[in-house]
C-alpha cells in the first residue's frame, strides 16, 4: 500500500485527476491519496491539503496575487517530500510547482509520475532537460508528444485523451433547447467566457457586446453554462450590469456544459481545454484570448507555437479562428460569428471529425491507471 502525493493545480487537472483516481480504485484500491485538487478530486478520497481553485491563475502578473499562497502550498508539500510521509508522487500538468516538486523528489529517492506534459513543444523546450532529470514516467494525452520525449530520452506513454471518455451531451439538441424554452429553428450561440474569475474579467464584457450585437441585428439567442469553479450568481450578476442597456435572451446555467454547447449552432470560447471540449462535440467555435497586456508581451516571447487552441495545434493547421488580445473585441467577435452562422461552420465541422481519429479510441483514464498501478507494483508499493 502506498500513499501518493497527488498535486492538480488547476481546475483541469483536478477533473483529469479525478477520473483517473476513479479507475485506479477499482484496480489498486489499496493506495491512499493526498495533496493539491478540488471538488474531482476530493470526491475519489483524496485528503485536500489545499483547493487547487486558491493557485489556478492565468498569466505570470497575475500569479503574483497569488505567491504566498503559492509559497505556503509548496512549503507544505515539501514537507510531506523530505519527511518521505508519501511513498510516491503523482504530478498533473501545473509545471510552475510540479517540476520543482520532482526535482525535489528525485533528490529524496522517491519515484516520480507526471501525467499531461508540460507544453515544452509550445514554450520553454528546454525544461525537457529537467524532465529527464527528475520524472520517471511522462505519461501523456496528445500523440505527438509521445515521439518528442522518447528523442529526449525520457520513459513515456500514450494513454490517448481522457476527453473522448466524458465529451458527449446527456440530453438531445431539441430536448435541451426545449428545457431551456428555445425552439429548434433559433439560431443560438453558446457563450463559454472561462473557468477563473479573471478570466471574466478579461472577456466578459466584450462577450456581452458581441452578444448585443448579434441580438440586435439577427435576433440570436444565447446560452451561457456556468463553470462549476464559478458562483452561478456572481456571473449572473455581472451579465445583468453588462447587459443592462440591451435587449439579449440569454440563458445562463450551471451544470451540463455539453448538453448546452452541443445544443448551438456556433460557440465563443475561451482559450483552454474548452476550445478541444467543444470541438468534440462538433460544434464550430470561435477562440478568444485576453490577459495582462504585460503578460501577453513575455508570453509572446517565448512561445513557439502558430496558435493558441488545441483544434489548430492537433489537427496542424489553423481552423479555429483566434481573437487574441486587441482583437478579441466585440465587433470582430460577432462578426466571426456571422461568417460560422452564415455558412463557414459546415465546413468546420467536417474538420473537427478528424479529432477523434487522430486522438484514438476512448479508455485513456483506464489506460494511465493500468498504467500507474504497473509502475507502483514495479517498485514495490
Amino acid at each position: 500500500m502506498a500513499r501518493i502525493l497527488v498535486v492538480a493545480g488547476e481546475a483541469s487537472g483536478d477533473r483529469l485527476g479525478g477520473m483517473l483516481l476513479e479507475e485506479l480504485a477499482r484496480i489498486a484500491p489499496h493506495h491512499s491519496f493526498v495533496g493539491v485538487g478540488d471538488r474531482e478530486l476530493g470526491a475519489r478520497g483524496m485528503e485536500i491539503l489545499v483547493p487547487s481553485h486558491e493557485l489556478d491563475v492565468v498569466g505570470g502578473v497575475e500569479a503574483l496575487s497569488r505567491l504566498p499562497r503559492l509559497y505556503y502550498t509548496y512549503t507544505v508539500l515539501k514537507e510531506l517530500i523530505t519527511s518521505r510521509e508519501v511513498d510516491a508522487l503523482l504530478l498533473i500538468d501545473y509545471p510552475g510547482m510540479n517540476l520543482k516538486l520532482a526535482q525535489l523528489a528525485r533528490a529524496e529517492g522517491l519515484p516520480v509520475i507526471y501525467y499531461v506534459s508540460p507544453q515544452v513543444w509550445a514554450w520553454r523546450p528546454g525544461r525537457i532537460k529537467k524532465i529527464k532529470r527528475s520524472v520517471d514516467l511522462m505519461m501523456v494525452i496528445l500523440p505527438f508528444e509521445e515521439e518528442l520525449y522518447r528523442k529526449a530520452g525520457v520513459p513515456v506513454v500514450y494513454v490517448g485523451h481522457p476527453l473522448m471518455d466524458v465529451v458527449r451531451p446527456v440530453l438531445g439538441r431539441e430536448e435541451f433547447r426545449g428545457r431551456l424554452g428555445l425552439s429548434p429553428e433559433d439560431e443560438v450561440v453558446a457563450l463559454l467566457p472561462g473557468s477563473r474569475r479573471q478570466e471574466l474579467d478579461y472577456l466578459l464584457e466584450e462577450m456581452v457586446g458581441a452578444a448585443a450585437i448579434l441580438a440586435r441585428e439577427r435576433g440570436t439567442s444565447f446560452v451561457l453554462p456556468v463553470a462549476s469553479t464559478l458562483s452561478l450568481e456572481e456571473v449572473k450578476e455581472r451579465w445583468s450590469r453588462l447587459a443592462r442597456y440591451g435587449d439579449i435572451n440569454c440563458v445562463i446555467m450551471q451544470g451540463d456544459t455539453y448538453s448546452a454547447v452541443a445544443a448551438a449552432d456556433v460557440a465563443l470560447v475561451a482559450s483552454g481545454t474548452a476550445t478541444l471540449e467543444v470541438a468534440l462535440l462538433g460544434t464550430p467555435e470561435v477562440l478568444v484570448y485576453r490577459v495582462n497586456p504585460l503578460t501577453y508581451m513575455v508570453g509572446k516571447r517565448l512561445v513557439r507555437v502558430r496558435w493558441l487552441s488545441l483544434v489548430n495545434i492537433v489537427l496542424g493547421y489553423r481552423v479555429v479562428p483566434e481573437l487574441i488580445q486587441s482583437k478579441a473585441r466585440a465587433p470582430l467577435m460577432a462578426r466571426e460569428l456571422v461568417g460560422l452562422l452564415d455558412g463557414g461552420g459546415v465546413a468546420m465541422r467536417e474538420e473537427m471529425a478528424r479529432l477523434r481519429e487522430i486522438l484514438g479510441p476512448p479508455g485513456a483514464s483506464a489506460r494511465a491507471a493500468q498504467t500507474v498501478a504497473r509502475f507502483m507494483e514495479e517498485r514495490g508499493l
